[in-house]
């Protein structure tokens, strides 16, 4: 099978190469094309990845500036997959510090082929071997969200973390790319939603894809420890929850009314120091 990678990478050259590497090395029965978007790395990122393109001749490069995040440096990847003219028989959207697992591309694709062609959220475990990441499923009418484990691999999600995505190539193409309004997170929740909207059913792999840590709450604006002054700021920040883009996000899956209602939830949070 012909298969597109997309992935954003920053100062992270040697979880880049390895998960470039890993990826080619224990997937050879199918053919690989990677869209990497750097966004102004100011390690050897990009000389690593020059590397394996010249031994391998499968890797496109995106230079960002700084300024893309993860939001909007998948956008672009996306938007020149779009534009490149290149059809594929599946899209796959990564983190690049997932450690996968053997045969995980085509064990993605079998299950995605038993479920009608679906797409397939890869289930993710930590270092202690505790589910982190997959589909996600939200309590109808609330913002209460579910991971769905690979236990409960037969639900149909509302979204997903995009850590890996196996997405078919005609929902792909079918689908406007992640939305660039956000600078950071909801990107791929958002897209997740987009793809449900057009009428596609998404599942959590019923194996474990790879193994990608949480994120860790520690000086983020969720860690209770810092002063409500630092946790603001942190908020605030593109890589935190800043308050158009969440308003954007909860209006445009949600509704205006629970927008109004739960967008300034967080600031009590910090107010109440919760």
């Amino acid at each position: 099978m012909e298969v597109c990678v997309i992935f954003t990478c920053h100062n992270r050259a040697e979880k880049s190469k390895k998960c470039v590497e890993s990826l080619i090395e224990k997937n050879k029965d199918n053919n690989l094309f990677f869209v990497v978007v750097d966004d102004g790395s100011s390690d050897n990122t990009v000389e690593q990845l020059e590397k394996i393109n010249y031994k391998y001749n499968n890797i496109h490069i995106i230079h960002g500036n700084g300024n893309l995040f993860y939001s909007k440096g998948m956008r672009r990847g996306m938007q020149w997959l779009n534009e490149s003219g290149q059809i594929y028989d599946y899209v796959l959207l990564i983190n690049d510090d997932v450690e996968f697992v053997e045969n995980v591309i085509e064990k993605l694709i079998q299950e995605s082929k038993s479920k009608s062609n679906a797409i397939i959220v890869g289930a993710m475990y930590d270092d202690s071997g505790v589910f982190t990441y997959g589909g996600v499923w939200f309590k109808k009418g609330t913002i209460k969200q579910e991971y769905i484990s690979p236990e409960k691999s037969d639900v149909v999600c509302d979204t997903f973390n995009a850590n890996c995505v196996l997405i078919p190539w005609d929902a792909y193409i079918n689908c406007e790319p992640m939305d660039g309004y956000y600078e950071h997170s909801f990107g791929d929740f958002d897209y997740g939603f987009s793809l449900r909207r057009k009428g596609n059913e998404i599942y959590t792999s019923s194996f474990y894809a790879g193994k990608c840590n949480r994120n860790a709450r520690q000086g983020t604006w969720l860690d209770r420890t810092l002063s409500r002054r630092e946790r603001l700021s942190k908020k605030e920040n593109p890589k935190g929850l800043p308050f158009k883009s969440y308003f954007h996000y909860l209006k445009k899956n949600f509704g205006l009314a629970k927008a109004f209602f739960y967008v300034f939830t967080p600031y009590i949070k910090i107010i109440l120091n919760k």
